[in-house]
């Protein structure tokens, strides 16, 4: 197979301060931060990477979440489905 055959463009995977800097770049008026970002992560809204000391995210898939903030929910529902979780002891 030939390296022209394949058309998927690269995921844009950034870490969180890069991410944050090139949302700037684009929107220099945003109001989205670092701890924003790191919090969505946290919450599993965005999917995450760790790579070392560093967590990547998926340039893309975070503006398409800041876009439709629905979309981060919408898989949410059915991630856990089926999934055997631990019941607290009363």
């Amino acid at each position: 197979m030939d390296i022209q055959e394949i058309k998927k463009p690269l995921p844009r995977m950034r870490s969180v301060v890069q991410a944050v800097k090139e949302l700037k770049e684009l929107d220099p008026n945003t109001a989205v931060t670092e701890s924003y970002i790191r919090r969505l992560v946290k919450q599993g809204k965005i999917k995450s990477y760790d790579m070392g000391r560093n967590i990547l995210i998926n340039f893309d898939y975070l503006c398409d979440f800041l876009n439709d903030p629905e979309i981060g929910t919408k898989d949410d529902i059915t991630e856990d489905y089926g999934i055997i979780r631990r019941v607290s002891e009363r």
